[in-house]
């Protein structure tokens, strides 16, 4: 596990990465080549202090967040969005075994909302586009986090 650059985690970072564990349906944001803003729906994992995705290696996602070495995680209550968390820090790629691992293991925080067991043959599926060299592992490590009302 990797702690943020700028030291420990503070609470209201534990608290927004809990947050995130618990909300996993997020949108994850950064900056096409010509600096405009995108975002991206994503599943997220939370590992210790850090935030996983799992995508492919050729999307224009990863080239974005490759390029601009940063990004940020908006994840909200799936109620209504009257809670916001955003998350943000450096990105970059790692183990495909640090997603796998983390696959139909239970959170920390608790079950995530709206989403029970992943199915074997998904779990298997996902390992073998992994194994293959298709799916990357980006992993962000949080420098900030802030909590907010509603989203729109």
């Amino acid at each position: 596990m990797n702690d943020p650059p700028d030291g420990p985690p503070t609470e209201e970072l534990w608290e927004a990465l809990a947050f995130v564990a618990t909300h996993p349906h997020v949108f994850l944001l950064t900056r096409r080549a010509d600096g405009f803003p995108t975002g991206y729906a994503m599943t997220a994992r939370v590992d210790g202090t850090n935030v996983l995705f799992s995508t492919y290696g050729a999307s224009a996602k990863v080239t974005n967040l490759l390029r601009e070495g940063t990004a940020r995680v908006l994840a909200f209550d799936e109620g209504g969005g009257s809670s916001v968390v955003e998350v943000g820090g450096p990105v970059r790629l790692v183990e495909a075994s640090r997603w796998l691992d983390t696959v139909g293991a239970p959170v920390d925080a608790g079950t995530p909302v709206g989403m029970g067991p992943v199915p074997n043959e998904v779990v298997d599926q996902v390992r073998r586009r992994h194994e293959s060299g298709k799916r990357v592992v980006v992993e962000m490590q949080p420098t900030h986090a802030r909590r907010g009302g509603r989203l729109l």
